[in-house]
């Protein structure tokens, strides 16, 4: 029994996996990435088409089942792995281009290696073992939480035992986003039974896909010294580390959200159409798995025209090309769920506006509160603090387009909630007595720019890039 359970993990972990392995390839068949960033990008890809196919089939009121699921995802997988054994025939792959190094640089880099090596190597065992603990934390605990039992888990155990999308009308919370209760049917199907335990092994590869692609970007823009501290600062918060290892989707759409906004900006590094079409579609999926989705959406949207007005060296037809090309990927994504809320009349959401006499008292409230929430809060250690340092020291130098679009891209975050919490009914869970449960969760969404920032306007260039 625990082989046949291993190997259906393994089964619901490779199937996906691969898909967006073969998809990622198929979009860039003339780049070479790194390979654990295209394998840590190929997950996040895949479980997003795998939950979208899954949305598909209770359109076309086609059951769930082990074979529905499986056989064609299995087979779209080899068919786009041969295309791409084909076109690699005819394609040379591209490398990104290193500048050569001088006799002493090389020295120089030659004495740093052995500490850098050595500091690396520590840094990798930390991240190891957060990685175990989460590990331990998923296979040794069953669900718990509030919306994994409430509406999580709930739809998933719809799904498998009543495997189509009509039943889910019945749920509780029934129009929210269903990213997770697909993921989590998904592997109850290949298990073929209902082992919360089990359900949850997707978890911890979203925490290393998560790092891998992190790590990734920052060592994109400073150096192995500083994408890597990027990473510790990231796991040092212990909100951060609990809620990866839960079955909330929260961590789920940190991953999208931020690899989106990783995308736009290395794609505002090195311009390319299919850059720009792979982060559309993380915003897209990012849209599937909370309501907050959307909101960010709308936020990558106003960031891209930043980016595109910033691009003297694009005509405007080139610019919106460019535009669409994002939207239109993330737009279809976002727009689908909402049509089949719409089909199945389900409500759009429970946020109105709510402008009285009250707003023009609500703005210090609002402002403290965020701020009793992120500077002297144990939940993120003490990296919100650090950020302010860092902006500090760093007032009045020249700022690089990553480190000022980033700022902007924070600005927008915490102003998303700021406006919610004043104009809108949601005042109570945003500013009241309800902001311990869910500011946090919010600020999770977006909290590893933070430590993006902090390592980017400290860094500077150095030998060892």
């Amino acid at each position: 029994m625990i082989l046949e359970n291993a190997l259906n993990i393994i089964l619901s972990l490779s199937i996906p996996w691969l898909m967006g392995f073969a998809f990622l390839s198929l979009l860039f068949p003339d780049r070479t990435f790194p390979f654990w960033p295209k394998v840590a990008l190929s997950y996040g890809l895949g479980f997003g088409v795998l939950t979208q196919y899954m949305l598909l089939l209770g359109i076309l009121k086609i059951p769930y089942s082990k074979e529905t699921l499986d056989l064609p995802l299995l087979g779209l997988t080899i068919c786009v792995s041969f295309f791409n054994a084909y076109q690699t025939r005819r394609t040379q792959p591209q490398n990104l281009k290193t500048a050569p190094m001088d006799e002493q640089t090389l020295k120089t880099l030659c004495r740093s290696k052995p500490a850098l090596t050595i500091f690396k190597f520590l840094l990798t065992i930390i991240i190891i073992y957060y990685a175990l603990l989460i590990f331990w934390k998923v296979w040794a605990i069953p669900f718990t939480g509030f919306d994994t039992f409430s509406w999580i888990a709930l739809k998933a155990k719809v799904f498998f035992f009543h495997p189509s999308l009509k039943d889910i009308i019945n749920a509780p919370h029934f129009s929210y986003p269903l990213h997770l209760p697909f993921t989590l049917a998904y592997f109850a199907f290949n298990i073929g039974s209902w082992q919360d335990h089990l359900l949850q092994s997707f978890l911890p590869f979203t925490f290393l896909s998560y790092l891998v692609i992190q790590h990734y970007f920052l060592r994109t823009l400073t150096d192995d010294l500083w994408s890597l501290t990027g990473v510790i600062l990231l796991i040092s918060s212990s909100f951060l580390f609990n809620m990866a290892g839960i079955c909330y989707a929260d961590f789920p759409l940190l991953y999208y959200n931020c690899t989106a906004l990783i995308l736009l900006i290395l794609w505002q590094r090195e311009p390319g159409y299919r850059l720009l079409i792979l982060a559309g579609l993380f915003s897209g999926f990012a849209t599937f798995v909370k309501f907050e989705g959307t909101a960010y959406w709308l936020i990558h949207i106003a960031l891209l025209v930043k980016i595109l007005m910033d691009q003297k060296d694009l005509s405007l037809n080139q610019k919106v090309k460019s535009f669409f090309l994002f939207s239109g990927p993330s737009f279809v994504l976002t727009a689908g769920f909402y049509i089949v809320k719409a089909i199945f009349q389900a409500p759009l959401g429970k946020h109105f506006i709510a402008f009285n006499i009250d707003v023009f008292h609500r703005p210090l409230i609002i402002a403290k509160t965020f701020l009793i929430y992120t500077f002297p809060n144990s939940d993120w250690n003490i990296i919100w603090f650090l950020l302010l340092l860092s902006y500090i020291s760093s007032w009045g130098k020249e700022k690089s387009p990553e480190t000022r679009l980033l700022s902007l891209s924070l600005f927008m975050f915490f102003g998303l909630y700021f406006l919610a919490a004043l104009l809108t009914s949601e005042y109570a869970w945003l500013a009241g007595p309800a902001a311990a449960d869910v500011l946090p969760r919010l600020f999770l969404h977006f909290f590893p720019l933070a430590t993006w920032l902090i390592c980017l306007l400290n860094y500077k260039p150095s030998l060892l890039k």
